[in-house]
């Protein structure tokens, strides 16, 4: 692991959401990682999958992803994919399918849950790391601009009581 981050902003020296959260995820200690998200999409899900389904796998991770309702607010301009959005869009190739059902075995794992906040929008954007002393908030939505393409801000917060 590299040295502590304080701001991510996906930008600053070359660094972005997407390789703090490679990271994180490859340190031993970390056995769950909570996200809310206002959007999230498969391209985002690509950009983390290695490291991701590796923690997964190993049986004692948990990953709890709570995401905001899938339609865009009426009139919003945005590059901002939601994951309803981005598969109706999709490009038609072997790849993005496969893609796209190594995303749906992902979420079907039994130490993997999802929640869609049904009642109202969740514009939330929040990576907690169990067991560690790391949580992300910011602006960084679950999706590939958010985590790697877009200009983002993010403060990463060091506590050791964050995991508990």
């Amino acid at each position: 692991m590299g040295p502590k981050r304080g701001i991510i902003d996906n930008v600053s020296d070359g660094y972005s959401l997407a390789d703090f959260l490679v990271e994180k995820l490859g340190v031993s200690r970390v056995d769950e990682l909570d996200i809310a998200t206002g959007y999230l999409n498969v391209s985002g899900y690509a950009l983390i999958r290695d490291r991701l389904r590796k923690a997964v796998e190993s049986g004692s991770f948990r990953l709890r992803l709570l995401y905001g309702q899938e339609t865009l607010p009426s009139g919003q301009d945005t590059d901002e994919l939601s994951l309803k959005t981005e598969l109706e869009n999709a490009p038609v190739s072997a790849s993005y399918a496969a893609l796209v059902d190594d995303f749906i075995s992902f979420l079907r794992r039994s130490n993997v849950f999802v929640r869609r906040n049904r009642e109202r929008f969740s514009h939330a954007k929040c990576y907690v790391f169990g067991s560690d002393d790391a949580a992300v908030v910011g602006s960084s939505n679950f999706t590939a601009k958010g985590l790697k393409g877009n200009v983002e801000l993010n403060a990463v917060l060091y506590q050791p009581e964050m995991g508990r």
